[in-house]
């Protein structure tokens, strides 16, 4: 009887240490607490330097979408330009793109943070600069429709 008692303390012992360390490191953080952008690391020489976490925004297009996105970094502001290009031989006259959180709460569906609408005439070839608005960190970016002159309407099957 003694020696599983001896051995549930050491079950124990051994559980509180791993959580100590977990609280130390930082690792039962909540949700809302806000990581900094910047931190200094030094070195054994006495230098230090500032590091810069990047920014996270992943960009969803296919070769078949009629506009291309690529993702040209940070604005000052915290925002994040993309540039958007006209793939199809066919006059664009507006877009939409809309940005949805890449990590969804509790495996629930992932909520839609920004639409952005574009009422610009884009010519086969031809791109255009946007600036997303702040905070889009951590989001998949796509297109969800595209309008030709034409008055044929795409809409982005990958939508849901």
């Amino acid at each position: 009887m003694r020696r599983y008692a001896v051995r549930f303390l050491v079950a124990v012992l051994t559980f509180s240490i791993g959580v100590a360390f977990s609280l130390f490191l930082g690792l039962f953080m909540s949700r809302d607490a806000k990581s900094t952008e910047t931190w200094t690391i030094s070195d054994r020489c006495r230098r230090s330097r500032v590091v810069t976490r990047p920014a996270f925004l992943r960009v969803d297009t296919e070769l078949s979408d009629p506009l291309k996105l690529s993702y040209l970094g940070p604005t000052s502001g915290q925002g994040m330009k993309l540039l958007v290009e006209n793939r199809r031989d066919q006059t664009i006259s507006g877009f939409s793109l809309s940005g949805k959180r890449i990590w969804s709460r509790h495996g629930s569906e992932a909520e839609t943070t920004f639409t952005w609408n574009s009422d610009r005439f884009l010519r086969p070839g031809e791109t255009e600069l946007i600036t997303l608005p702040p905070n889009t960190e951590g989001l998949s970016v796509l297109v969800d429709e595209v309008t030709f002159e034409s008055g044929f309407t795409w809409i982005n099957p990958r939508v849901k």
